[in-house]
């Protein structure tokens, strides 16, 4: 049983986890924690798996896959993709919050919102790890002391695209090499963020400050694929990138009140619990734009 929380019928409800069987045997069997060090957490096996997702064959994996997870294609069918790693990677307009000083998600993931005390990003869970560790950089880590910690989890049945929160400029982006472990953190009992290969771009945004925005790696995923050439400047709800088969995660460190994330995200990961959000959706303001809309109240 793994509760996220859908804001868009304010319940509660059980994740559908794909390759749940697996992920048990892997992490929580003996054998399979073995077979995961010896093998499913290395690359060449992502490699592997990867090519097997691009041939022909796995296109006819798709229909099934589609009507198992309720997956919404818009004008799209089924059919139209040439392989499953094809179908995986589709592109899809998305609707932007658009509202001034508005942070959006950057993508289809469970969101946990986490605080950092001090240098420590704080988790719900018991698993804390600090902000150096995290981005492999200490005097970087120093700028999101007291700061917000965001992570967007997503799973293989998302939409696997990822965009900006803001518009603004972004700096060459930096790799942080590492292995690949699942990131679904109901499995795996430990820190995998700082540890897993990842990508970190640092965001001077208009509205929210320096942002840094972090893509991680996880187990069967070989590549993750930008598609905005960095350094340059961006548009909020523009694409970043993408990432192929399986499921992985964008992490954002926000400075110390840099913005007042939503209430009912907030109340659900103060008890562990992860908000189901999608590509472009609102999830919290520029904090002026709180305290001014407050004051107007009175």
């Amino acid at each position: 049983m793994h509760p996220v929380y859908n804001r868009a019928v304010k319940e509660t409800e059980d994740e559908r986890i794909y390759g749940e069987s697996s992920l048990n045997f892997a992490y929580n069997t003996k054998l399979g924690n073995a077979l995961s060090f010896l093998l499913l957490k290395r690359k060449f096996v992502s490699r592997l798996v990867a090519k097997k997702y691009r041939s022909k064959n796995s296109a006819k994996m798709i229909p099934e896959f589609v009507e198992k997870y309720g997956i919404d294609l818009g004008e799209q069918s089924a059919n139209d993709f040439s392989s499953f790693n094809d179908f995986f990677t589709r592109k899809q307009n998305r609707d932007i919050d658009e509202a001034p000083g508005r942070l959006i998600a950057p993508a289809d993931s469970r969101l946990l919102v986490k605080k950092i005390d001090g240098d420590t990003v704080i988790s719900v869970k018991g698993y804390n790890y600090t902000a150096a560790q995290l981005l492999q950089h200490e005097e970087l880590a120093r700028k999101f002391e007291n700061g917000t910690c965001l992570v967007f989890r997503l799973c293989p049945t998302d939409y696997h695209r990822y965009c900006f929160p803001d518009n603004g400029t972004a700096e060459e982006t930096k790799v942080i090499d590492g292995k690949y472990d699942s990131v679904n953190t109901f499995f795996v009992k430990d820190a995998v963020h700082t540890t897993n290969y990842r990508e970190l771009t640092m965001l001077h945004t208009e509205h929210f400050g320096d942002i840094a925005y972090m893509e991680v790696g996880a187990m069967i995923i070989g590549k993750i694929t930008p598609t905005f050439k960095t350094p340059g400047n961006f548009e909020k709800g523009e694409e970043k990138g993408y990432f192929e088969y399986g499921a992985s995660t964008v992490i954002m460190l926000l400075e110390k009140d840099a913005a007042e994330i939503d209430e009912d995200i907030l109340n659900q990961s103060e008890q562990g619990i992860e908000t189901l959000v999608k590509y472009g959706e609102g999830i919290g303001r520029k904090r002026w734009t709180v305290k001014l809309n407050k004051s107007l109240k009175h």
